[in-house]
């Protein structure tokens, strides 16, 4: 691949647009791939949105997607879910009984049935390769605390339970396996493992962890900056270091402050991109949490609009990542040309470019999209 544009685009993975001929534009610029996860949108060559999310609409789509690639000569996309499973975070609800990482994580550590939860990431995976998707922005490997509170992903405010929590908190508390590391671990591991059996990049998630946060320390409203010591957030990377030493294709870096940078996010953090290589030794694919999150809003908030927070967040982001998530298709466009701006300008990001790019192109590969 010589055109600097479509490597730039290889770097990127989307929500899919609402509108069909957005979508093929984005494929003539040689898009990475599309989310079709929690937030994705289902388009039908008519232009209608595609209501609901049934196995045969949804495999009708992934068609669809391929053969605009195919069309348009274009390198396979990464087609995506967001696959943790549970009432929220499960696209293929309707058509799949995949159940939220904490029911799992409590049947094991009463039972210690490991078995039943092969069978069921197993069969998830088979209706994930029937339909059509590559990759899925899972397992969380977050070793909750306080309850399974440690992250609460949803932001909407619906009526509030006995415990105090609304129902979509209550959803999103579901997410982590456990509080007890052993067996995030061997959740954790396990549904990696099977993932990647079935040519799917499991992507790990969200480095160095989500699970410490305190209630109010949403992501996507504010920057967690944690006072916590560096041996209690080495403790939390663990399911990591046991990942790496197991062939791990993927991780998502998260947008979180803690001493291990006290200055920039996980997300952006040249410190932890040495931490992760120099002294974890990982060298698979990194994706950086979705970057229209209040938390990445914060950081630059001495920029003077949203263009330009976004153009400086994708080239910073890039320096320290493999891919680059975002959940608003109109602003693909906007980074992806900063990105190329910068490569032009500086020889050595034109090498970080080149070096992402590679490694894209090598995990399709991996899972035969090559």
């Amino acid at each position: 691949m010589k055109n600097l544009k479509e490597k730039v685009g290889q770097l990127f993975i989307c929500r899919t647009p609402e509108d069909i001929n957005q979508i093929e534009m984005f494929i003539k610029e040689g898009i990475g791939g599309f989310m079709i996860g929690k937030g994705g949108e289902i388009v039908s060559e008519n232009q209608a949105v595609l209501e609901g999310d049934s196995l045969e609409l949804l495999k009708r789509f992934v068609r669809l997607l391929n053969k605009l690639s195919q069309k348009n000569k274009k390198v396979p996309l990464f087609l995506v879910i967001d696959g943790e499973g549970g009432e929220y975070f499960n696209r293929l609800k309707s058509i799949s009984d995949y159940k939220s990482p904490r029911f799992y994580g409590k049947k094991f550590e009463k039972d210690g049935n490991l078995e039943f939860f092969e069978r069921e990431v197993k069969k998830f995976a088979k209706l994930i390769n029937q339909i059509g998707f590559n990759m899925n922005f899972a397992p969380l490997v977050d070793c909750a605390k306080n309850g399974y509170r440690g992250y609460i992903a949803e932001e909407r405010a619906l009526v509030k339970n006995k415990d105090g929590l609304t129902k979509s908190e209550t959803a999103a508390a579901d997410r982590s396996y456990s509080d007890k590391m052993e067996t995030v671990i061997t959740l954790g591991l396990t549904a990696m493992r099977i993932f990647q059996e079935h040519n799917i990049i499991p992507t790990l998630k969200h480095f160095p962890s989500y699970g410490i946060l305190k209630k109010n320390q949403n992501p996507h409203r504010v920057l967690p900056k944690l006072e916590l010591p560096k041996n209690e957030i080495l403790a939390q990377i663990e399911p990591y270091r046991k990942a790496f030493k197991n062939g791990c294709y993927a991780i998502m870096k998260g947008h979180i402050i803690t001493c291990l940078d006290k200055t920039a996010p996980a997300s952006l953090s040249v410190k932890i991109d040495k931490f992760l290589k120099d002294e974890l030794s990982f060298d698979g694919l990194v994706v950086v949490d979705e970057l229209h999150m209040g938390a990445i809003r914060q950081y630059y908030s001495k920029l003077n609009s949203s263009e330009e927070i976004f153009k400086k967040a994708a080239v910073d982001a890039l320096k320290v990542n493999d891919i680059i998530l975002t959940s608003y298709p109109e602003d693909f466009i906007i980074m992806r040309d900063a990105i190329i701006e910068g490569a032009n300008k500086n020889g050595k990001f034109l090498e970080r470019v080149n070096e992402a790019c590679k490694k894209v192109l090598y995990y399709k590969k991996i899972i035969n999209l090559l």
